[in-house]
């Protein structure tokens, strides 16, 4: 698994004219070409934070509002909330959503434009591979009302939110004891029940890069990193599942990808019909470390136009749909200076948005989305502030 030590953060939002979304440069750093290409533009001011920021996750309202939650690594890693206002960025409750640092968090806004956080906040020292508290929250009256928290004797390296039509919030999470090279463990979805929660494990083996969606039927998907055993920390594959009766059960094959999947993210369309993204290790077939988008046909995984169809490595994936049902899908190119790129598939092939590599810094932590008008956004860490174009 791989690790990459972490500078400061960016967050980018691409707005482009939805009847002109044709596609990216003719290889790496190219520019898109012709009037056809997005066009990037700075939303609010430049640079609205000052402070190194990671885990960063964007998530817009029904009425446009973009937030963004990010951990404060220059004060102790704790977890704040913006949005913006129309003119600037502002602090969602004044100030951070815990005192205590935290390790990851996810955002998502219910249908009544209350945003929500889960996070994985540190509890014995500063170390990434200690013992984590889990924690939701909304925010409601102007403060941060908190609806769970657990205490877990692991580490928690990833953590995912969905909301359903209900405005009721589901998490899933993975945990790893100590240090992950030693001792993978398992994902926990966490489902509402009534103001009390079910817990119920993923997987009777290892799980990591665990993501969740919600379908238009309130029906729960989680896609994770399907290892054969618990300690076989080399070769785990995409699996996906689905929460019905009170029980997980597989949807279609399991671990259905070809190589070891990470970095996985999972969305669905307005048919149900859901999508995963991976990166795909596969060394012998030249696509290395490259992204692959699978969908579910109903009986089976199929590939998404061609498989590893990124210019080169990938990392830090973030996949959505628009209403059309067209799948995007944003990522760091290492190919093209570790910068950001979106693709998105036309019905025959996967096209760069803008070029490859638009960004004018290194883009870690990508996070993806569209507003309701189909406008997608992208935020990620780069360059020496937190950014975001439109």
């Amino acid at each position: 698994m791989k690790r990459i030590k972490l500078f400061v953060i960016s967050l980018i939002a691409a707005t482009f004219a939805l009847t002109a979304c044709g596609g990216g440069g003719g290889g790496n750093g190219g520019s898109g070409g012709g009037d056809s290409a997005p066009s990037w533009k700075v939303v609010g001011n430049a640079k609205f934070t000052e402070n190194q920021a990671d885990n960063i996750r964007i998530a817009i309202d029904s009425k446009g509002t973009p937030y963004l939650a990010y951990s404060d690594n220059s004060n102790g890693s704790k977890p704040v909330v913006i949005k913006f206002n129309g003119t600037a960025w502002e602090m969602l409750g004044g100030g951070p959503v815990s005192e205590k640092g935290v390790n990851q968090i996810a955002l998502a806004i219910d249908g009544n434009d209350v945003p929500y956080v889960t996070y994985s906040e540190r509890l014995s020292g500063t170390f990434q591979y200690e013992h984590n508290k889990i924690v939701i929250k909304k925010f409601v009256d102007n403060d941060w009302e908190e609806l769970y928290n657990k205490e877990v004797d692991k580490w928690v390296p990833f953590i995912s939110i969905a909301i359903n039509s209900s405005n009721d919030p589901y998490v899933v999470y993975s945990k790893i004891f100590n240090n992950p090279e030693e001792d993978v463990k398992n994902a926990t979805l966490l489902i509402p029940d009534n103001g009390a929660w079910t817990e119920v494990e993923v997987s009777e083996g290892g799980v990591i890069y665990s993501s969740i969606a919600i379908d238009s039927n309130d029906i729960p998907y989680v896609a994770f990193g399907d290892f054969k055993e618990e300690n076989e920390i080399e070769d785990f594959k995409a699996t996906v599942k689905k929460y019905v009766s009170s029980n997980l059960v597989e949807v279609g094959q399991s671990r259905f990808s070809d190589n070891t999947a990470s970095n996985i993210s999972i969305a669905i369309d307005k048919n149900n019909i859901p999508y995963v993204a991976y990166v795909d290790y596969d060394d012998d077939e030249g696509t290395v470390d490259k992204v692959t988008v699978m969908k579910h046909n109903g009986s089976d995984w199929v590939p998404v136009g061609d498989k590893g169809f990124s210019p080169g490595e990938a990392m830090y994936l973030s996949i959505a749909i628009d209403s059309n049902n067209v799948p995007y899908v944003a990522f760091m190119d290492l190919a093209n200076g570790s910068k950001a790129t979106v693709m998105k598939f036309d019905g025959g092939k996967w096209v760069a948005l803008g070029g490859f590599g638009f960004s004018s810094e290194r883009a870690d932590y990508i996070s993806f989305t569209f507003d309701i008008n189909n406008v997608p956004y992208v935020a990620f860490q780069g360059g020496s502030t937190v950014m975001v174009y439109r």
